[in-house]
């Protein structure tokens, strides 16, 4: 998740607005484990930060985004 901004509850269903992110969390995981090459279209400000990413510091995000949709009683 790059940014939240709104979700809808339709019967069973969950609708959440966020930001696009042309990266999925597989592609970028592949890269550090593997080093498989990024896609050749990638906008840049994504490909400067993904050399020098961490692996705890991308956890830590992960759960941020995760607490900060439950914080705000979205997914439980």
């Amino acid at each position: 998740m790059i940014r939240y901004y709104h979700h809808e509850v339709d019967g069973a269903f969950l609708y959440l607005a966020l930001q696009y992110c042309p990266l999925s969390l597989q592609q970028l995981m592949s890269y550090i484990h593997e080093q498989e090459p990024l896609e050749d279209n990638l906008p840049e400000e994504i490909v400067s930060w993904i050399p020098n990413i961490d692996k705890r510091q991308l956890l830590y995000q992960l759960t941020l985004g995760v607490h900060s949709l439950h914080s705000r009683g979205i997914g439980k």
